[in-house]
């Protein structure tokens, strides 16, 4: 399983960050871990392109 941060799943997605952030509040993207100061959410990346696939009806 590989961590990646939200930044990264909204490059993967190509949308914005916000967005991601909403995709999780929705529990459409889990969150895995969140860590440092800010509690920066890391999220899987397999979950992520899958997510992707099934939104481009791949």
């Amino acid at each position: 399983m590989t961590k990646i941060t939200t930044g990264e799943a909204a490059h993967i997605l190509r949308v914005s960050v916000s967005w991601v952030h909403k995709l999780m509040a929705d529990g459409k993207l889990t969150v895995l871990e969140r860590v440092g100061p800010n509690q920066m959410a890391l999220l899987d990346r397999k979950e992520v392109e899958r997510f992707n696939k099934e939104r481009e009806g791949k």
